[in-house]
């Protein structure tokens, strides 16, 4: 692989890890209205229960909503695992299946929520959009 595939390669793997909420937390910790949660600060390395505790604190999630957001977050985990090792798939097919993935995520995790969490966590969404969009657009590369 040349360097130029290789960097290309690591960008595409930057873009999606951020595009689906996997991204170095201290990105998003003012603007998504997350709380830190365990020191942790990149949200790749947080763990599934690390992620329902920061949910759960930013929301107020009661602990049966807690327990499912959790079981979201690990499911969430085993499947874009899989899909990491999955060598059969093109890289937009990959891309394709992880933002599936994480939209699935987001809508089982939003059924959970009362109508003011509700809220609440789609103004976190709109406001990891906005940012993702800046990001994508800061990090593109010019057409030449």
């Amino acid at each position: 692989m040349t360097g130029s595939r290789i960097t290309k390669a690591i960008s595409i793997i930057a873009s999606l890890l951020f595009l689906f909420g996997v991204m170095p937390v201290g990105a998003l910790d003012g603007a998504s209205g997350y709380p830190m949660v365990g020191g942790h600060r990149n949200w790749m390395t947080a763990t599934p229960e690390q992620k329902a505790d920061r949910l759960s604190q930013a929301l107020s999630l009661n602990n049966d909503q807690k327990a499912k957001v959790l079981s979201i977050y690990q499911d969430e985990g085993q499947q874009m695992s899989a899909l990491g090792s999955n060598t059969d798939m093109s890289s937009q097919d990959k891309r394709s299946k992880m933002q599936e993935i994480h939209e699935n995520t987001v809508t089982q995790i939003r059924a959970l929520l009362n109508p003011d969490q509700a809220q609440k966590y789609d103004e976190i969404q709109q406001k990891i959009n906005r940012h993702r969009r800046v990001k994508d657009n800061d990090t593109a590369s010019p057409q030449s």
